[in-house]
């Protein structure tokens, strides 16, 4: 950790201007937050997920490499961070160097000129229900929202409450795509608030069911191949058992006690790895990156995956194993 005293050093906070004070190549403004670029040393580079808040500004690897904070208050700076401490360190002594080299000339210059966003909203469309996931780190609000569309009927209105940004721009608009939704994003200030509104209700699993509780492996095996499986796996094993953090995605981890399927994924969503177990026999994986995914023996061998990430097993309610 390391502070540094400034005067009025809340204009800085505008990331979108003094985006290389924080070490960011470049930014791009997202539905809620941004997303942008490290470079270190010319050498190393890493995609990141932006957040400013009233007094902070988050900046967290997609991998799970590392988590920088930038806090504000009157009269100084603290940056601190978490994860790969000499990715860490190296970040935190740029930023720091950066802001004694540049901050005060800004603030002298520019003035206090900083905001807090409107948060009123009048909505188009009002919810039938609301779905609160601000706090939760992937995969939750993809197992979350799906579980709750699943049950929802045709024009019905679905507002999820997220301060997730890999949620916001990747995961669900993936699940409205799934779950032919209509969807509008509105930017609350701390969170963002995603309407999904429910074309219609023709989407089914009667197949997958079967096969799933039948446990017929080498069916499982191809349909792990396919989204809208994923999806319907994050419905049918529908309560989360146990939730773990861990700082690399390992072989052993994808193990657990009886019929259960595993999820991991780093907060930045950077990938997700799903797989359906009986104990100690995998029987499908799955591995997506980016635009690759990787199935089976191939997501497998491409374990231990590094940073941080959170793992969770779910079970099906009524399934005894």
């Amino acid at each position: 950790m390391m502070e540094l005293k400034l005067s009025n050093p809340i204009t800085l906070i505008d990331i979108e201007k003094y985006y290389k004070l924080y070490c960011l190549k470049s930014i791009k403004k997202l539905d809620w937050g941004y997303e942008g670029e490290i470079e270190l040393l010319r050498l190393l580079k890493f995609s990141c997920f932006i957040v400013k808040k009233i007094d902070r500004i988050d900046i967290f690897d997609k991998n799970g490499k590392f988590k920088i904070y930038i806090e504000f208050s009157s009269d100084k700076i603290k940056i601190s961070g978490q994860g790969d401490k000499l990715i860490v360190n190296s970040i935190i002594n740029r930023i720091a160097k950066n802001i004694e080299k540049y901050g005060a000339s800004i603030v002298k210059y520019v003035g206090v000129q900083y905001s807090r966003d409107n948060k009123t909203v009048l909505f188009k469309t009002v919810p039938d229900e609301i779905l609160d996931l601000r706090g939760y780190s992937c995969p939750v609000p993809e197992i979350k929202t799906k579980q709750k569309l699943l049950k929802m009927e045709k024009g019905k209105v679905l507002e999820v409450l997220i301060d997730n940004p890999a949620a916001i721009e990747y995961t669900l608009p993936e699940v409205a795509r799934l779950f032919n939704c209509r969807y509008e994003i509105y930017n609350m200030g701390d969170y963002a608030s995603f309407v999904f509104i429910k074309l219609d209700n023709t989407r089914t699993y009667t197949n997958y069911t079967e096969v799933v509780e039948e446990v017929k492996e080498n069916e499982i095996k191809e349909l792990i191949k396919e989204s809208d499986f994923r999806a319907f796996l994050y419905s049918y094993f529908d309560q989360i058992v146990e939730q773990r953090k861990a700082m690399q995605l390992q072989l052993e981890d994808i193990k657990y006690q009886g019929y259960t399927v595993i999820s991991a994924a780093p907060i930045g969503r950077g990938w997700l790895f799903t797989a359906l177990v009986n104990g100690d026999n995998i029987i499908a994986a799955r591995l997506d990156v980016e635009n690759n995914s990787f199935y089976n023996e191939d997501a497998l061998k491409r374990l231990p995956i590094e940073g941080e990430c959170n793992i969770f097993y779910l079970k099906h309610t009524e399934r005894t194993d």
